[in-house]
């Protein structure tokens, strides 16, 4: 070369009378997935397609368009994670070997969308030391702890994770209500020692929930035998 590339514009300077090429800007590209999902979503970026014609892509610099600080890395390849709902646009930069930034900037639009979260957020017994042939009354507090209504669900209680003792309708929650569902225990034919009972909110799948890996919450009772009359 005979002369120094400006950074940023593809311009550069002249030394004496010697013919310069005149540096060629990268381009940009960028896809993700997913780009549309509940949240909170996460998104692997992909930057991979960028290029330089006369060079090499030296960094990328992406922007995840939720208020997150930008990211600036010497690879093609980046996760985030979009916490709240949403639509947003991701943006990539690159900047090639010579310090000068992309001719564009590449972008996609993300969609975190509000969902439902189903929870067991208490499960709780009237009587956590009964006595063979008392009755226990179990009670769970169903929450919604996502961000959009959750339509009827159905609460199972399992006992000892092979005998259900009741699958209870559940009422519509809007986001952050919760509610209450009971079942009775009778316990006479029960064998003494420890028992767990296991709720499991949205038990039929009925609502399309952001996670589906946290609906359940158990409690265990103790029989200590016969009870007296």
């Amino acid at each position: 070369m005979c002369g120094h590339i400006l950074p940023g514009n593809g311009a550069y300077t002249l030394f004496g009378n010697a013919y310069c090429y005149v540096n060629r800007l990268p381009v940009a590209s960028l896809s993700a997935t997913p780009t549309q999902g509940f949240r909170p979503l996460t998104v692997s970026f992909n930057g991979s397609g960028s290029y330089d014609p006369d060079g090499s892509v030296a960094s990328y610099t992406f922007t995840f368009g939720d208020g997150v600080a930008s990211v600036t890395q010497s690879t093609p390849t980046i996760q985030h994670t979009y916490s709240n709902a949403g639509d947003y646009f991701a943006t990539l930069t690159v900047k090639d070997n010579s310090g000068a930034n992309s001719s564009n900037t590449a972008s996609v639009e993300i969609k975190a969308e509000p969902a439902p979260d189903l929870i067991v957020s208490n499960l709780v017994a009237s009587n956590n030391q009964a006595k063979q042939g008392d009755k226990v009354t179990f009670t769970a507090t169903i929450k919604n702890q996502g961000q959009d209504s959750a339509g009827p669900s159905k609460t199972e209680f399992k006992l000892d994770n092979k005998t259900v003792l009741g699958t209870i309708d559940t009422s519509p929650l809007a986001a952050g209500a919760t509610a209450q569902v009971s079942v009775n225990w009778y316990t006479a034919n029960a064998k003494q020692g420890p028992h767990t009972v296991v709720a499991t909110a949205d038990k039929a799948n009925t609502v399309a929930e952001s996670n589906e890996n946290n609906n359940t919450k158990s409690i265990t009772v103790y029989l200590q035998g016969n009870k007296t009359k």
